[in-house]
C-alpha cells in the first residue's frame, strides 16, 4: 500500500510537535540530574514536577499519533508510523524527523535511567543511615520464604523460661 502524499503531511506535522517536546524533556532531565548530584531538593521537586507535566503533554502527542495511525489503519506506535514511512517515498524528509526522534527516544530513557538510578542510590544511603540510627546496621538485606525483603536479622531468644 502505497501512502497518499496528504498522510504523509499529516505525519510531518506531527512529529515536529513531539520533537520540540522530546527536547524540552530532555533539558529537564540534565536539570534534575544537576539537581540530584547537588542534592538541592527544591529544585529536584521543581524538575520532578515540570518533568510530569512534559511527560502528560508528550503522552497526549503521542496519542494523537496512534489515534491518526489506526484512522488509517496502521498499527499504533513505532510499528504504525514506520509502516506509514515505508510505503511512502525513500527520500520523505519526514524519515529524517522519525529517525531523529528514535534518537531523542533513547537519549531520554538512557537519562531517565542514569537519575533513576541516583535516586535509587540515594534512597540506598537513606535506609543505611536509618539502620544505623534504629539500631539495625550491618545487617545485609534478604529476601524471607514469602519474597518480602529483611534486614537479615532475625530476633532470636537466648533463653526460655
Amino acid at each position: 500500500m502505497t501512502a497518499p502524499p496528504a498522510q504523509l503531511s499529516s505525519l510531518s506535522q506531527m512529529l515536529p510537535a513531539e520533537l520540540d517536546c522530546a527536547a524540552k524533556l530532555l533539558d529537564t532531565l540534565a536539570a534534575e540530574h544537576a539537581a540530584l548530584i547537588r542534592g538541592d531538593a527544591d529544585s529536584i521537586n521543581s524538575a520532578s514536577t515540570l518533568k510530569l507535566q512534559q511527560m502528560k503533554a508528550f503522552q497526549y502527542l503521542l496519542s494523537e499519533r496512534d489515534q491518526f495511525l489506526v484512522r488509517l489503519g496502521f498499527p499504533p506506535g513505532k510499528e504504525g508510523t514506520e509502516a506509514l514511512l515505508e510505503s511512502g517515498p525513500a527520500d520523505h524528509p519526514t524519515r529524517e524527523n522519525w529517525e531523529e526522534l528514535q534518537k531523542m527516544a533513547l537519549r531520554l530513557r538512557d537519562g531517565n535511567d542514569l537519575n533513576g538510578g541516583i535516586v535509587a542510590l540515594e534512597q540506598h544511603h537513606v535506609q543505611q543511615a536509618l539502620d544505623i540510627l534504629t539500631g539495625r546496621a550491618g545487617g545485609d538485606q534478604t529476601y524471607g520464604p514469602a519474597g518480602s525483603r529483611s534486614n537479615g536479622h532475625q530476633s532470636n531468644s537466648l533463653a526460655k523460661a
